[in-house]
C-alpha cells in the first residue's frame, strides 16, 4: 500500500468466495504485474471458514506480485477479533450501524489491537443505499459522513 501511495497508484480489491475466484484474481494480477487484494466478506468466511483464508494466504505467499488478504466489512467485535488471529493482512471495521461517536470509539478499539499485530485497518463511517452480499440498505437508512 505504501508503494502504491508513493507511486500514485490504486490497488484493486476483489471479494473471493472459493478457490477458483482466488486463482482468477491472482492470475490476473500476475498477468498485469499489478498488486491486488483478496477480500473475504463475513458471509464468505462463514461458508469457507479457515480453509478459504488459508487458500488466500497461500496464494498471496506464492504469487510473484504483492497480494494481501483483507477481512471485509467486519461488523461484530467477535468476528473481528477472530480475523485478527486468522492471518489477514488487514481488516475493515464496519461500524456504520452505530452513531458516529460510537463508531469512532469502536474503530479505535479494534485498530489498537490490529496495529499491535501490524495489520492495516479500513473503517466504514457512512452507509450507502443499495444491496451487497445479501444486505440491503434502503435510501432512507443511508447516512453519509460529513467530512467537516
Amino acid at each position: 500500500m505504501l508503494n502504491a501511495e508513493k507511486g500514485g497508484n490504486a490497488v484493486d480489491a476483489f471479494n473471493v468466495y472459493n478457490l477458483e475466484g482466488i486463482e482468477a484474481v491472482v492470475a490476473a494480477a500476475e498477468a498485469q504485474k499489478s498488486p491486488a487484494i483478496l477480500q473475504i466478506h463475513p458471509s464468505a468466511l462463514k461458508q469457507g471458514g479457515v480453509p478459504l483464508v488459508a487458500c488466500c494466504i497461500a496464494a498471496a505467499e506464492q504469487s510473484n506480485v504483492p497480494i494481501s488478504v483483507h477481512y471485509d466489512h467486519g461488523i461484530s467485535k467477535s468476528d473481528l477479533l477472530q480475523a485478527l488471529e486468522a492471518g489477514f493482512d488487514s481488516v475493515m471495521v464496519d461500524g456504520s450501524h452505530l452513531t458516529l461517536g460510537e463508531n469512532i470509539l469502536y474503530t479505535k478499539s479494534i485498530s489498537s489491537l490490529a496495529h499491535v499485530k501490524g495489520l492495516l485497518v479500513e473503517a466504514e463511517l457512512g452507509r450507502l443505499s443499495g444491496s451487497e452480499d445479501g444486505l440491503t440498505v434502503e435510501e432512507y437508512e443511508a447516512r453519509f459522513t460529513d467530512v467537516a
